[in-house]
């Protein structure tokens, strides 16, 4: 297992300019340096960020199949959403019949 190495103000802005100035294509070079660090989870970002290791492929083959999906979700979350709107349509007429109603006399 890695030490974990600290990372200076200096060093961290410099990645973050590094990122600034070439977007996603710095991120696999900040991965690998944060993974040699000693950071973990980076290692994990390398691997989806390049598609080198099975865990990285597992990540973009899961993003791929949702974004194809995508389309069929959304069909499913209109009809969801149109139930939701209908409910609570018909609770709001209830809730306004129910103050029409007179109140019992004691």
């Amino acid at each position: 297992m890695t030490n974990l190495q600290m990372l200076s103000k200096d060093r961290i802005d410099q990645l973050l300019a590094l990122l600034d100035a070439e977007k996603i294509n710095a991120t696999a070079a900040i991965y690998q340096e944060l993974s040699d660090l000693g950071y973990g989870y980076a290692g994990w970002g390398y691997g989806v960020a390049t598609g080198e290791t099975l865990t990285g492929q597992g990540a973009l083959l899961f993003m791929q199949s949702v974004a194809e999906k995508t389309p069929e979700l959304m069909h499913y979350m209109d009809q969801i959403s149109g139930v939701v709107n209908y409910v609570n349509q018909t609770f709001s007429f209830f809730t306004e019949v129910e103050k029409l109603r007179p109140k019992k006399f004691l």
